[in-house]
């Protein structure tokens, strides 16, 4: 068998997605998460059916207490990171210009029933309030990417593509979010039952690349872009979607002091209406 070499071996890894995946675990860990790379799931206990996850980032952003309520904000990032060697493009959605609160993937765990039921009913509109702080881009349900043609002595050697691998991303991303949700809950209800749990989900992609934004209204404009949202089908039946955050590798910094900044004022503002309710 031949051996590679110590270039070769370099060469694989700037080609493929492992060094950004390090990057971006590294850089949760150096930001006060509890982060893990690699994670497998089971999607079939029966047929040994196992996917995996790029980076799981956790943290407990926030707690209240009062005499009657405890209450604990935790924050998960689920991340799939890619090295995409040319530009994502997202087609900006104008009939999408809010995001519904039933976007957001949260569970309330503990709590006596009535706390439970106030805090289910109260955040959706401390998220419609806050909302704002933290979504810096118009959402998106269209996307495309770019291949070249195998005859390269035509003029037009670029064509726009479906890639089907971010497809699978965001279907993976979406099917993780709801395995969590649900494994999450299960292991904590019951456990220190007196303290409730506020549990956010947020799946992301973090690219290597470049990314723009497509606005498709009188004439076709192009904009580079850092950062944006794709609208993800999440469950049938209720047509509910999830959005899934899109940044670029130089943009995560920026992305996660938004996000966290936004997530603790809005945790604040759901606090006052507990403290004024449940003195």
């Amino acid at each position: 068998m031949e051996k590679i070499t110590f270039d070769e071996i370099k060469k694989a890894l700037i080609r493929s997605g492992y060094l950004l995946e390090n990057r971006v675990l590294n850089f949760f860990n150096d930001n006060q998460f509890d982060a893990e790379s690699s994670h497998r799931y089971v999607i079939d206990e029966v047929e040994g059916k196992f996917r995996e996850i790029d980076v799981l980032a956790t943290a407990n952003l926030a707690s209240n207490s009062t005499n009657k309520t405890n209450i604990t904000l935790f924050v998960n990032f689920y991340v799939e990171c890619i090295n995409n060697p040319v530009p994502l493009a997202l087609f900006c959605s104008y009939g999408d210009r809010e995001e519904p609160t039933t976007d957001w993937a949260y569970n309330f765990i503990n709590g006596s029933p009535q706390f439970l039921e106030f805090c289910s009913e109260s955040f959706p509109q401390v998220i419609y309030d806050r909302q704002n702080e933290i979504i810096k881009s118009m959402p998106a349900r269209q996307y495309c990417g770019f291949i070249m043609k195998k005859d390269k002595n035509i003029d037009e050697k670029w064509m726009a593509n479906h890639p089907d691998d971010f497809h699978q991303t965001l279907s993976k991303l979406s099917q993780f979010v709801k395995i969590k949700k649900s494994d999450t809950k299960e292991r904590w209800e019951e456990i220190r039952p007196d303290f409730t749990r506020l549990e956010i989900f947020i799946p992301l992609i973090v690219l290597q690349g470049e990314m723009i934004e497509i606005i498709n209204q009188k004439e076709l404009e192009l904009k580079d872009i850092e950062y944006y949202r794709l609208k993800a089908p999440y469950e049938k039946g209720y047509n509910k979607s999830l959005s899934i955050d899109i940044v670029t590798e130089k943009y995560l910094k920026t992305y996660l002091d938004l996000k966290v900044t936004g997530l603790i004022n809005m945790f604040d503002d759901l606090n006052s209406l507990i403290n004024s309710n449940f003195e």
